[in-house]
């Protein structure tokens, strides 16, 4: 049993030699390396926005809005997404991505001022952008002082903001005494003033959409004074009293006269008229003092004057 056992040790001594054996057993394979971690997309080092045009119209109108996106050396990134917003006017989009030139563009329309802020990761900005009016207009008139029952020339000078500004679609002459004139493609329109008075004529062009502008000038209608002389004639002398003729010389034609003959009777009418005075009219020196006023037909403003007379009874 001895020499048994002997070997049943040996071949336990041989079984666990062999299992350190390199020829035992497949080698272990070692654990991986972890990855590096992608490096951090470059920060935005400026944000800038633009406007082409560099204005809206008041009328109405759409301009290009370009955000642009660089890093600290000045060159362009892309792929940056903007954010965008308005106070004013409607934006085409609000999150536009920049393109290989940095660039994001949206189109801004409206009929206001407004101002424009972006933002991405590291920057931010604003824009303002103004709105001007599309054209301006002049009235002038070619008399600003005329005659009751004249015409007058009034002429709409309209100056654009720059070229492509819209021209106005209406444009019209309110003469100021009621008269309207609507031009067309004309710019000069002719207004009658037929009364004395002053008149503020309005010129008015107007937009498709709306907008307008206005522009004034006044006319002032103002007959040429009038200048009488008043004299007078005597056309019958009796016992009964001394009849004399007067006449309101310059007087236009259909004009009204008020008349004092001195001795208390007053007549209104026609600017030559007789009376019959009696020498209780007339003082110790038989003088009298007849005053006439004018009243133009024309519209001038009335005119008086005076004659003393002296009569023998």
């Amino acid at each position: 049993m001895r020499p048994a056992l002997a070997i049943a040790v040996v071949c336990l001594l041989v079984t666990a030699c062999g299992s350190n054996s390199s020829t035992g057993s497949s080698p272990v394979a070692p654990s991986p390396s972890p990855s590096p971690s992608p490096a951090p997309a470059p920060a935005a080092a400026q944000l800038s926005l633009s406007a082409s045009p560099a204005t809206l119209f008041l009328s109405g109108s759409s301009v290009t809005i370009t955000a642009r996106v660089t890093d600290t050396s000045g060159a362009p990134l892309s792929g940056r997404s903007v954010q965008l917003s308005s106070s004013a006017g409607t934006l085409s989009a609000t999150a536009p991505v920049t393109d290989a030139s940095g660039n994001a563009t949206v189109t801004l329309s409206g009929n206001a001022a407004a101002t424009v802020t972006a933002s991405t990761t590291g920057a931010n900005t604003s824009l303002g952008v103004p709105a001007v009016a599309p054209f301006s207009i002049a009235l002038d008139a070619k008399y600003q002082n005329i005659r009751p029952g004249s015409t007058d020339d009034l002429t709409v000078t309209v100056t654009p903001a720059n070229s492509s500004a819209p021209a106005p679609a209406t444009v019209s002459i309110a003469c100021g005494n009621g008269q309207t004139i609507s031009l067309g493609g004309q710019r000069t329109g002719t207004c009658t003033y037929p009364d004395k008075g002053t008149n503020i004529a309005t010129a008015t062009a107007s937009t498709s959409s709306g907008w307008s502008a206005t522009a004034q000038t006044r006319i002032v209608v103002e007959p040429d004074p009038v200048s009488i002389t008043l004299t007078y004639h005597e056309v019958d002398h009796d016992v009964f009293g001394i009849e004399i003729a007067f006449v309101a010389n310059g007087a236009p034609d259909r004009s009204v006269c008020d008349w004092d003959f001195g001795e208390g009777t007053k007549r209104t009418g026609a600017c030559n008229q007789n009376y019959v005075y009696t020498m209780g009219d007339v003082d110790t020196d038989g003088k009298v003092t007849v005053k006439v006023t004018v009243k133009p037909s024309t519209g001038a403003d009335p005119v008086s004057t005076e004659v003393t007379l002296t009569l023998k009874f």
